[in-house]
């Protein structure tokens, strides 16, 4: 194939013998129109001829290009392929817009049925907030009206946030389930505060900063949250000295603490931000009051059982995973906090 110039045209034959391309006879048939002695030239006003030699030119220039450009670069879907020739033979993917118009259509149907997602959740979680916002629990109600006050104060948002908490404090004035009340104030703000300010007579708290909104977020039922941490704070055993239900409730709140001083800036996920708390409400279940080394040199049956790595740990993990994957049937309440969240959280 080869192009040459003659008076400012340029025509285009081929050197090869065989027939000519689509490109090749479109580009001399534009040529023909516009010789000056075609009867075509002379009725077209200099813009339309203009036009048309811009055609021509293009298509000259898509010939050349595809005599240039080796076929198997140009067919086909090879991503590699494609890639090639656009980047160095100047090859651009054609649009193909029964594609792009399916993709579009998809699209709406995708971002109709997430609106209508959202509206649902949004309406489930608006029954959930007007239906549970004024729940106390009953370790509440066997309070005295002293003791009300002074959970109350213990258990505010400023309060918990401090580094300074003393949760042993917090267990006397609650009746010995400190766990339970510090895991509920912090997963149920503000809702939590409130209920116990209307009971007591006394105005809504002002919503405090960097709320974690945890009963909207995942739809978590109050009553059932409750019943959970009842679960968990009965596996700690009194008679520990140290690893205790008050430990774990000390652990639940400075880890609080932790997240509202900035330690949250690692992660804005509201998932990860419930399972930290999650995890310090249960991170020493079942302790059975000694150490790792004792289980390993004793024997014990934990030690058999996880294999002399990480024992106590280990052990934990099983019980909490065990509590927090129970079902509606499987203990005496509902202590299903995950019900709310969706598979793919679940798994996370």
């Amino acid at each position: 194939m080869n192009a040459k110039q003659d008076a400012g045209q340029m025509t285009v034959t081929t050197t090869t013998g065989g027939a000519q391309s689509a490109w090749v006879n479109g580009a001399n048939l534009i040529e023909t129109l516009l010789h000056p002695d075609s009867r075509v030239a002379r009725v077209l006003t200099p813009k339309e001829a203009q036009g048309l030699e811009n055609i021509r030119k293009l298509l000259v220039a898509g010939h050349i290009q595809q005599n240039a450009i080796p076929a198997d670069l140009t067919l086909g879907d090879n991503p590699v392929n494609q890639y090639l020739a656009e980047q160095f033979g100047g090859v651009r993917r054609k649009t193909n817009f029964k594609q792009a118009a399916r993709s579009i259509v998809n699209g709406l149907k995708f971002i109709k049925m997430a609106q209508t997602q959202v509206a649902m959740k949004e309406k489930t979680l608006r029954t959930i907030t007007t239906s549970h916002k004024g729940y106390l629990p009953a370790e509440w109600h066997q309070l005295s009206t002293s003791r009300q006050n002074y959970v109350f104060r213990l258990l505010s948002y400023d309060a918990m946030t401090r580094w300074e908490y003393d949760s042993l404090e917090l267990s006397v004035a609650c009746g010995e389930v400190p766990l339970l009340f510090i895991g509920w104030a912090i997963v149920c703000a503000p809702h939590a505060q409130t209920a116990m300010a209307l009971d007591l007579g006394l105005d809504e708290p002002e919503e405090a900063d960097n709320l974690y909104e945890f009963v909207q977020e995942f739809g978590i039922k109050p009553e059932v949250l409750c019943s959970f941490l009842r679960l968990v704070e009965s596996d700690y055993r009194k008679e520990n000295p140290y690893h205790n239900s008050i430990h774990a409730a000390d652990v639940t709140q400075t880890t609080f603490s932790l997240l509202q001083m900035g330690g949250d800036k690692f992660s804005s996920s509201p998932l990860e931000l419930l399972s930290l708390i999650l995890a310090a409400v249960c991170h020493d279940m079942g302790h059975p009051g000694q150490n790792n080394s004792y289980q390993v040199n004793s024997h014990s049956e934990l030690s058999v059982i996880y294999n002399d790595s990480s024992v106590l740990e280990n052990m934990h993990a099983a019980r909490a995973y065990r509590v927090l994957g129970s079902k509606p049937g499987d203990t005496d309440s509902d202590v299903d906090i995950l019900a709310g969240l969706q598979p793919t959280q679940k798994d996370a």
